[in-house]
């Protein structure tokens, strides 16, 4: 079979980038008029765009035309090949959001246009994790375009070839261009360059052709150069996405099975506020999902899909890759602020749906106020320490004792007292205690007043425990008494470097060197007790401020670290570093799986957790608001901020005098847990501890009262070695319950759920459909259709 030069019409359009979405509204309709005429002038030209809310701006705003692309789509000549949302960040967002990229892409085509994508064209975005295969292909989507990176940032075998995830899934893939470069700079030249060597590859290959970014289709100019190459007998033909796919199956290319990663730096480490942001909003419609299939009230389905949507937006790669104008951000936090506000109120408004029924412990029990009752939203069982905060006056007499909290049995729990939120003496109480609650569980506790006066705090406390002993002088080292060795010889190390890379870091390949150092001002403890300790370290760079918070506690084995940093610096990136032994193996969390790398000294993008592991000991950092970090052989620096300028992409030199934004100014805070352990990842279980630290538990304080329901429970039990439930669900359409595991050993594990073994191959992510009546457990793709 002879290979053929594939020409596809496409508009490449950020609906937000160096302008805000109302802009961009304005500017993809004359982008469509201008595609829709062209097919009328030429009945063999092809147009693709698919971006799903893109086209509801254009029902919304201009229904003919709306209705016009129908009539394009249903005759072949409008071709529908994104497959996703929109463009995404394919790094930093969780593997869900994939997943619903997949799914409400789909169901909109399918509900407005009567078809499917078989195509995700993401040719714009800053990388590509490893893991995204898989979840295309159950989400029916069996192509990939992508641009970036480019062959001066990673070499490939191929242009075209066969896309593979760790669990073995596959999908034909397309690194977009053309002879001469990106798509944008296609020519008559190029074309006919192109077609020369055609013969002896071993397939055929494809332009994509069309005005980029703020719209604009392709032009007349380049639809007559197309059609006087054809009509001069070269083999170039107008085609979707899918025509060139399917005309290369079956042709010779190779199989690759990595992550496709861009070379440049700045996206992974731009605007923390922004991806902070996104995962909080993505555990926040998780754990909504999971509240309303519990509390078996009316299903607010349709609210909380409304919510992803909105997230799903926010994840376009320049928003989330922090590329926008300043402005553009003021729109990205409303939208976040809008799902977050909309899925808390679903959460808690089904939580005490649920509260209501149980049973309080307080009933009976002598000196009670109050009860506390601790959800656990996740499929995690949960040990380890929780805060809540209970109010005396006007409910009950002022008081500003010592508490104890007793559950259900009797047993009773101390507690230590911390300072509240408010501050009025005797007003409310916050306290602190340690509690294990099983996954998709309750337990609940009698708060009881001791009468015993409010213990001190211990202002001399040292920063150690059964379990570690921190050192805290010009290097913070961590000492692991368990193991008797040092585990970490400098831990927690912020340092400046400089960074003069434009806000891609288009011009860099690396962050520049230290530059200067912090001023230490101040120590002290800020909390002590019986349940953890924690010490605050306040220091200074030039005109910043940076406060550093340790955490340590009795019966648990990890330790807490938190900053606030107020930035006032240009052209820096603030790094946290952490100094080890060498002989360490260093793996990283992508979206639903994880990937090895080494110590190559590059920035790369990573999940919600790091792991370094030795032979016999090693230690994970579980993230929340960090996703970039970079090494060298013992050191790894966690990216805590940069500041370029916003939208630099940088032709010529800044001008000096000039009044620019530059990001992340002022305040920026995070956390970061450290999990020490002895083996690896796997054993440590720590893919599941990092989704219960983004995902801690939830807790109501309810006054005395009976139910029906029993002071501790569990809603659902999954037993499972290496084995992991994403998310819990209503199914799309009517009332079962979908189930989302993930394997994240990279072995076979037998999975019992309702009653039912489910086998899980390695690294796969498995979706169930659990019937409403009868529970019986089925395999379904993400699309929620039989397999």
């Amino acid at each position: 079979m002879k290979n053929t030069l594939y020409m596809i019409g496409n508009t490449h359009f950020d609906p937000v980038w160096l302008w805000t979405w109302d802009d961009a509204m304005s500017s993809i309709r004359a982008t469509f008029r201008s595609a829709l005429d062209r097919m009328k002038e030429d009945p063999n030209y092809i147009y693709s765009f698919c971006t799903p809310p893109v086209f509801e701006w254009i029902r919304k705003t201009d229904p003919a035309m709306f209705e016009e692309i129908k009539s394009r789509v249903a005759e072949g000549r409008w071709d529908l090949a994104e497959g996703f949302w929109l463009q995404p960040d394919c790094n930093a967002p969780h593997g869900e959001s994939f997943v619903r990229h997949g799914l409400y892409t789909q169901n909109y085509l399918q509900d407005t246009f009567g078809k499917r994508a078989t195509t995700v064209f993401n040719i714009d975005s800053f990388g590509h994790a490893a893991t995204l295969p898989q979840i295309m292909k159950k989400c029916g989507l069996d192509y990939y375009v992508f641009g970036r990176p480019d062959s001066g940032e990673k070499e490939l075998e191929d242009t075209l070839f066969m896309w593979q995830s760790p669990d073995g899934s596959e999908v034909m893939a397309m690194r977009a261009g053309c002879y001469q470069g990106m798509y944008y700079m296609i020519t008559p030249e190029s074309m006919k360059a192109m077609c020369d060597i055609l013969p002896d590859m071993p397939h055929g290959y494809a332009f994509v052709f069309g005005v980029s970014n703020h719209g604009g289709a392709p032009t007349r100019k380049c639809i007559a150069e197309i059609n006087e190459l054809i009509d001069a007998g070269y083999d170039i033909k107008y085609g979707s996405t899918a025509d060139f796919f399917k005309a290369n199956e079956g042709k010779l290319m190779p199989v690759i099975a990595d992550e496709l990663q861009v070379t440049f730096i700045g996206p992974y480490s731009n605007d923390a506020q922004i991806k902070s942001n996104n995962r909080l909003a993505e555990y926040a419609a998780i754990r909504a999902e999971i509240a309303s299939v519990f509390a078996g009230v009316a299903y607010l389905s349709g609210a909380i899909t409304f919510a992803w949507k909105d997230i799903l937006f926010n994840q376009f790669h320049d928003i989330l890759g922090g590329a926008c104008i300043k402005n553009a951000y003021h729109d990205a936090r409303n939208l976040h602020g809008r799902a977050l506000q909309n899925l808390n109120e679903i959460t808690h408004t089904a939580i005490q749906y649920i509260t209501k029924d149980i049973a309080m412990p307080g009933v009976g029990l002598d000196n009670t106020e109050w009860n506390a009752v601790i959800l656990n939203l996740s499929g995690v069982d949960y040990k380890g320490v929780v805060e809540a905060e209970v109010q005396w006056v006007w409910e009950h007499d002022w008081y500003e004792g010592d508490i104890e909290l007793v559950d259900g049995s009797g047993k009773i729990y101390p507690c230590q007292m911390i300072r509240e939120l408010s501050v009025i003496t005797a007003f409310r109480s916050r306290i602190a205690f340690y509690a294990e609650i099983p996954a998709f569980g309750y337990k609940t506790f009698a708060v009881r007043r001791k009468n015993t006066p409010k213990p001190e705090i211990d202002f001399n406390a040292s920063l150690e425990n059964k379990f570690y002993k921190l050192t805290i002088g010009e290097k913070i080292s961590v000492y692991d008494k368990v193991r008797d060795c040092e585990l970490l010889s400098d831990a927690f190390a912020m340092t400046v470097r400089q960074d003069e890379g434009d806000t891609w870091g288009f011009n860099i390949k690396s962050y520049g060197v230290k530059s200067g150092e912090l001023t230490f001002a101040e120590s002290s403890i800020i909390e002590s007790g019986s349940v953890f300790t924690t010490l605050k370290v306040k220091s200074y760079y030039n005109e910043s401020i940076i406060e550093q918070y340790f955490t340590l506690y009795e019966d648990s084995s990890v330790i807490d670290y938190k900053y606030r940093v107020n930035w006032n610096e240009k052209h820096k990136v603030l790094k946290l570093g952490f100094d080890f032994s060498g002989g360490a193996k260093l793996t990283a969390a992508v979206p639903y799986g994880s990937i090895e790398r080494g110590f190559d000294g590059k920035e790369c993008p990573v999940g919600e957790w790091l792991d370094v592991s030795a032979a016999d000991k090693g230690f994970s950092l579980l993230m929340r608001n960090n996703f970039a970090y970079d090494t060298t052989e013992n050191h790894i620096g966690v990216t805590v901020l940069r500041s370029p300028v916003h939208g630099d992409l940088r032709r010529k030199p800044l001008d000096e005098k000039a009044d620019y934004d530059y990001l992340n100014q002022g305040i920026t805070e995070g956390s970061l847990r450290l999990v020490p352990h002895g083996g690896d990842y796997v054993a440590a279980r720590i893919p599941e501890l990092a989704s219960a630290f983004n995902n801690p538990p939830v807790v109501v304080i309810e006054a005395n009262h009976g139910g029906s329901l029993s002071p501790d429970g569990q809603f659902l039990k999954v037993e499972a070695k290496t084995t992991m439930v994403g998310v819990l669900k209503k199914a799309e359409n009517g009332a079962d319950i979908i189930i989302r595991l993930i394997e994240y050993g990279g072995k076979q594990d037998n999975v019992k759920i309702y009653g039912e073994n489910v086998v899980m191959k390695k690294y796969e992510i498995k979706t169930l459909k659990v019937n409403a009546s009868t529970l019986a457990v089925s395999e379904v793709n993400m699309l929620e259709e039989k397999v």
